[in-house]
């Protein structure tokens, strides 16, 4: 199955596998690296576009989200990474970066459009 999705910037991504995607979806960074892709429906195409976007920001905290429970040693150099970055603890210097990742894609442009004859 070839799918063609044409964007709006002309950019055509074709789809070439098997599963019944009906939605494409684009996303242009401020510098303008693209990255494109196809998903089921327009709601998962939002959502792995936002996803991808926020990839493409740089920032990651490497050390996972600020809550559930780790080994002892994970937590204290979690807080010392935290504290090294200028944070007083992970819990803000994740804060940060969540902050930084969506002003990043902010600033992206995201299109999602629907497939024709999917």
């Amino acid at each position: 199955m070839n799918i063609q999705a044409i964007f709006s910037n002309g950019q055509v991504d074709v789809y070439k596998g098997s599963r019944p995607v009906r939605a494409a979806w684009q996303v242009v960074c401020p510098d303008g690296q693209i990255v494109s892709g196809h998903s089921l429906d327009r709601a998962k195409a939002q959502k792995t576009a936002e996803g991808n976007a926020a990839l493409m920001s740089g920032r990651s905290s490497l050390w996972g989200r600020p809550s559930g429970s780790f080994h002892a040693a994970y937590i204290g150099a979690r807080e010392k990474a935290a504290r090294e970055a200028g944070y007083r603890n992970y819990k803000e210097y994740y804060a940060a970066i969540a902050a930084e990742r969506a002003a990043f894609v902010a600033s992206c442009k995201i299109e999602v459009i629907d497939l024709k004859g999917a």
